[in-house]
């Protein structure tokens, strides 16, 4: 998918990471909003780390440059929902009478 090539460790870690999004999504509120902040750290560091590790020993799981940019892409896609999906009570912005 998207031109991705990894191991099933990695695919299992994607999935999971996509069911705690879309859970976060349907129980709504402020939830999703503070998991998708916590979730594009999260990627930016990985994507980050991917980089680092590409083309060493260390990458058991078999990470692409592909699979860093879609991390960063995924990253900030989930910042921007979470800097912008705050929902907020009825009572803030009034003034206070």
């Amino acid at each position: 998918m998207l031109g991705l090539r990894t191991n099933p460790g990695f695919a299992a870690l994607s999935v999971a990471a996509g069911a705690v999004l879309l859970i976060a999504a349907l129980i709504g509120r402020n939830v999703d909003r503070t998991v998708n902040l916590i979730a594009s750290v999260v990627f930016l560091a990985a994507g980050a780390l991917m980089l680092l590790v590409v083309r060493t020993d260390l990458n058991f799981l078999g990470f692409s440059v592909v699979n860093c940019i879609v991390s960063f892409v995924l990253g900030t896609v989930l910042l921007a929902a979470g800097l912008y999906g705050k929902v907020h009570s009825g009572r803030e912005g009034v003034a206070a009478a």
